[in-house]
């Protein structure tokens, strides 16, 4: 093998390492998300998290915790210093060395900073089926959803901002993307219980995992099933024509998944990240 065909084949193995990272990071991303997705299913359908004495906040009666989300911020409106814009008359008198006295009148006009969103602390922010609540060092503030207006989460950055009724101004959560997922997924369920539409968000949250596993990444290897909290109910055969081949909820209920062909069910069966053969 000569010096080029040697070249060839390093540069060969470099994209084929960089495919592997690229892949590899893919399917991380995914298995984070279908992750969230699950834990998110599990809660919507257990009504809150089991163990409440992991939560800083002191629940009410008959208030139940979705998630305690720590290292976030408080986000609200500060204005941004403001400046002078105009002309002014007068004259300037030296008084002493870097001292100066004025007499004269401005024509100007004082205008003020804009108001931009701010961090102004970093604490605990947790949602429950009535409010989210936040709890810092220095600051602590409740939305409550009984007077919510409406929240919007920024797409630029992982941040949350919530709008009340008893509170004029908008302020917000800011947490990191690696939580944004599960922060946004427990409000919706948190708002679903407090609406009273829990029974439309499962099914919901089922048809999103369903799609979300219908994506999974390509790898090298066979894929394997997720644990058992976090797959939906058996759901009936594949359509033939619309669902690709790839492992899917077990429709005879025996076991976690069940590999579909893209045209008929296969004897191979998952159950905890374990592969086995199961006959249909």
């Amino acid at each position: 093998m000569g010096l080029l065909d040697n070249m060839r084949q390093a540069g060969a193995e470099r994209q084929a390492a960089k495919e592997r990272q690229a892949q590899a990071a893919a399917l991380a991303a995914w298995q984070e998300r279908d992750q969230q997705l699950a834990q998110a299913l599990d809660l919507a359908q257990a009504g809150g998290i089991s163990d409440q004495s992991e939560i800083p906040l002191q629940l009410k009666k008959g208030e139940q915790a979705f998630v305690a989300i720590r290292g976030v911020a408080l986000v609200e409106p500060r204005r941004l210093p403001g400046q002078w814009v105009g002309r002014s008359q007068g004259v300037s008198f030296r008084i002493a060395k870097g001292v100066s006295y004025r007499v004269g009148a401005s024509r100007g006009t004082y205008q003020q900073g804009a108001e931009v969103p701010t961090p102004i602390d970093n604490g605990t922010a947790t949602i429950t089926n009535r409010r989210v609540v936040f709890q810092g060092m220095k600051q602590s503030r409740e939305w409550q959803f009984s007077k919510l207006l409406g929240f919007q989460h920024d797409e630029a950055l992982p941040m949350t901002a919530i709008q009340v009724s008893n509170r004029q101004k908008v302020s917000g959560v800011l947490y990191d993307w690696q939580t944004a997922e599960a922060f946004r997924l427990r409000l919706a369920v948190g708002l679903a219980w407090a609406d009273g539409d829990a029974g439309e968000v499962i099914p919901q949250l089922k048809q999103l995992i369903t799609e979300h596993r219908a994506q999974r990444p390509r790898q090298l290897g066979p894929q394997v099933a997720v644990p058992a909290a976090a797959q939906p109910a058996p759901s009936p055969a594949p359509a033939r024509s619309s669902t690709p081949a790839g492992w899917h909820p077990d429709p005879s209920g025996r076991h976690q998944s069940r590999y579909w062909s893209g045209t008929k069910w296969t004897q191979h069966v998952a159950d905890n990240g374990v592969s086995s053969t199961d006959p249909v």
